[in-house]
């Protein structure tokens, strides 16, 4: 991601068309795990599968059956469910 923004030494920034990734990486200089905030489209999902591949991690990912982010599966299945749910949540309170 070469528009990527980590000046910050505790997190950075990932910008896209329609999408934005905050990486908190905490503040000491030794990273041991780092959590993607996500916003945006499907293509998000896409974009944290290919940086986790690239880098050769796993990731969490509470709303997948297993707990666990299946970036060869489908990406963005777990961004879905999550907007569908925020979207429910939100109707029952208006």
């Amino acid at each position: 991601m070469p528009a990527a923004d980590f000046t910050s030494n505790s997190w950075g920034q990932i910008n896209g068309p329609d999408f934005s990734i905050e990486v908190s990486m905490g503040e000491t200089e030794d990273v041991r795990s780092f959590a993607f905030r996500v916003r945006g489209g499907d293509m998000t999902a896409f974009v944290v599968a290919d940086i986790l591949r690239r880098l050769g991690f796993r990731a969490f990912d509470p709303s997948s059956p297993n707990g666990l982010f299946e970036p060869d599966v489908d990406p963005s299945a777990g961004l879905r469910k999550w907007r569908d749910y925020r979207a429910h949540v939100v109707r029952r309170q208006t």
